[in-house]
């Protein structure tokens, strides 16, 4: 829907813009010289309860009310959000501070979701013969997996030479693929994998250790793939996970937490707790955003609200 608002700015000679977020700097998408915009987005879906795009998505479009001189964008008041039926400001509390948990960078899109879901009904098995008929069970999916790397804790006792991730029927989808030792550290271990898998050059892409590639078939029977450990070891943990977009918390990456007040500040930069990181002293009701400083490109701001970061 797209409507007509008024900005809360004083009268200016020069013309007034409203900004939108991007990583490098906020954006000019439209101007006016009255300090009314007509016609603007507010990102509402009529009659959809939830969007389809994405979880936690806010109702409305961020906007920086601002000047642009010379190339620069100047605030010329708190960002406000604009809904159907709404429009109001983000300003920090820096009175009032809060622990806040993040999960993400940006928000989690339901296509991702999807191709998490794709390994519900996978089945990881130990074998000691070559040919899987002594296979045991170790764990099965029976939810949808996290869109990350994640590791599942073998109680077994038992020692294995081969290890296998087996998809019975359906899609089957995976990025990665490892195995873990009690101290925590990767065992090493011979790629294999059925024969249909074998022969195709993507296999690779699940032992590479870039959370970004994936090997995918969109239809079979009792694919697999898995790793031969060349002797019967103790298993202590299976590492997988499931395509996606490298867009949760990483452990091993640095983040950085900034709050808007006429500026990006910053809150600190630190590795993360396990998978969220965890930032204290955190203004109220404050427009953030999650900088992952060691890669990756999709970086989206968001509010805090009732322990859940609201995407804008």
């Amino acid at each position: 829907m797209r409507i007509a608002i008024p900005i809360p700015c004083p009268r200016r000679k020069e013309p007034i813009y409203l900004s939108v977020f991007s990583p490098n700097s906020w954006i000019p998408i439209a101007i006016s010289a009255d300090d009314n915009f007509y016609d603007i987005g507010t990102g509402t879906q009529n009659g959809e309860k939830e969007s389809e795009e994405a979880l936690d998505l806010g109702n409305g479009i961020l906007y920086l009310p601002s000047s642009y001189i010379n190339g620069d964008i100047i605030p010329l008041s708190d960002p406000i959000i604009v809904s159907d039926n709404n429009i109001y400001s983000l300003h920090p509390d820096t009175l009032h501070k809060e622990t806040v948990i993040l999960n993400r960078k940006y928000p989690l899109n339901k296509r991702i979701i999807r191709f998490a879901r794709d390994m519900v009904g996978g089945i990881f098995e130990g074998a000691n013969h070559a040919d899987f008929s002594d296979a045991e069970e170790i764990y099965k999916i029976t939810e949808t997996p996290k869109s990350q790397m994640q590791k599942v804790y073998i109680s077994t006792g038992k020692k294995y030479r081969y290890i296998r991730y087996r998809k019975p029927k359906g899609i089957f989808s995976i990025a990665e693929f490892s195995l873990y030792q009690s101290n925590g550290k990767p065992l090493l271990f011979h790629p294999i994998s059925c024969e249909a898998i074998r022969k195709d050059n993507n296999m690779g892409n699940v032992f590479d250790e870039k959370i970004l590639t994936y090997y995918q078939i969109n239809g079979g029977v009792d694919m697999w793939i898995g790793g031969d450990l060349n002797g019967g070891v103790n298993i202590d943990a299976i590492g997988f996970a499931p395509r996606n977009d490298d867009n949760s918390i990483v452990p091993t990456d640095i983040y950085e937490l900034f709050y808007w007040d006429e500026q990006w500040n910053s809150l600190g930069v630190k590795k993360p707790d396990g998978d969220s990181a965890v930032y204290r002293n955190v203004p109220q009701k404050a427009l953030l955003w999650l900088r992952n400083l060691t890669k990756g490109r999709e970086e989206r701001p968001f509010t805090y609200e009732n322990g859940r970061q609201i995407w804008w």
